[in-house]
């Protein structure tokens, strides 16, 4: 009879260890899914918010980042600052290239507007042909000078000039 319990009594154990066992897996299992879940909703999300062509944030995101930073400069007192750059390109529209020419300027001009800015200021494609640039904590004056600076950068840069009629205006 004692044999019988303490076979019982082992079989027991060994099914709880193989259960435990068989549990920590599915939980492993579950914990991996769910990163991967997560990691795809956060691209997901992301990508609602993005241009596809320059990967830049899309108008919808400048409007809640604008309110947020409205009330942020409202409660602390500070100047919030917003620019649009509109990106003109005069090519040849009966031209078979002129919808990738356009999409291939704007890009560029996108990326050097970019290179010119702080890592707290926000560039977004706001509309087909226009960027808007969200200046936090940055007056009238320092406003001027990020848009000197970008129209000077720009006004040095290959895409620009004559020869293509181009241009990116900033307001």
């Amino acid at each position: 009879d004692s044999l019988d319990l303490i076979w019982s009594a082992v079989n027991r154990a060994v099914e709880k260890v193989h259960r435990a066992e068989e549990h920590r897996r599915q939980f492993d299992m579950l914990t991996r899914r769910n990163k991967e879940l997560e990691h795809a909703w956060r691209i997901f999300k992301n990508s609602a918010v993005r241009d596809e062509v320059t990967g830049l944030y899309d108008h919808r995101y400048f409007h809640e980042a604008l309110a947020v930073e409205l009330d942020r400069s409202r409660r602390i007192n500070r100047n919030v600052s917003v620019v649009f750059v509109d990106v003109i390109y005069q090519g040849q529209q009966s031209s078979p290239r002129w919808h990738e020419e356009k999409e291939q300027l704007f890009l560029a001009v996108a990326r050097s507007v970019q290179s010119r800015l702080r890592r707290t200021d926000l560039l977004v494609r706001y509309r087909d042909d226009t960027l808007a640039l969200l200046l936090p904590e940055t007056p009238r004056t320092g406003t001027r000078c990020v848009t000197d600076g970008i129209q000077r950068f720009l006004s040095e840069q290959p895409f620009w000039g004559p020869e293509n009629r181009s241009a990116a205006i900033l307001s």
